[in-house]
Order: structure tokens, then C-alpha cells, then sequence
């Protein structure tokens, strides 16, 4: 539903005024309170490289989803 209404809003609103799409400045806003922050961004990198490599040395995560969504985030950024 909030998707809907953001859609909505940046084909409309945003649009007209010449503004940057709500998912673009939600991105931005993210990247910049939460990823710059520097203990987030010393430490996402590390745990991710950690558990990729321990499942190459055998000892296997429960949730692989959560690397997957955190690679696509990463992504993203």
C-alpha cells in the first residue's frame, strides 16, 4: 500500500516538480544516516566476507537469505 502511494506520488507530484523519486531519496537518505556511519561500514563487510568464508571451509550459516539480501543491498547502495 505504501508502494502504491509512493508510485503514485513520484508520477505525479514529483514529476511536476522536478524531484528526485521517493526509492532514489530513500536510497540516498539510507546510505547516508545509516551506511556511512562508520561501525556499520567497517563491520558489514567483514561479517559478510567471515561467513562466506566459513561456509567454504564447511561450517554452514542457518539463513543464507540474509547474505543474499545483504549482497543485494550492497548493491543497491
Amino acid at each position: 500500500m505504501v508502494r502504491d502511494i509512493l508510485m503514485y506520488t513520484d508520477k505525479t507530484f514529483a514529476a511536476q516538480e522536478k524531484l528526485r523519486p521517493m526509492y532514489d531519496h530513500g536510497i540516498h537518505l539510507y546510505r547516508e544516516i545509516v551506511w556511512d556511519h562508520e561501525r556499520v561500514q567497517r563491520r558489514v563487510p567483514d561479517l559478510l566476507l567471515l561467513t562466506i568464508a566459513n561456509e567454504r571451509v564447511g561450517i554452514l550459516t542457518d539463513d543464507r537469505t540474509l547474505i543474499r539480501d545483504n549482497l543485494a543491498m550492497l548493491l543497491e547502495l
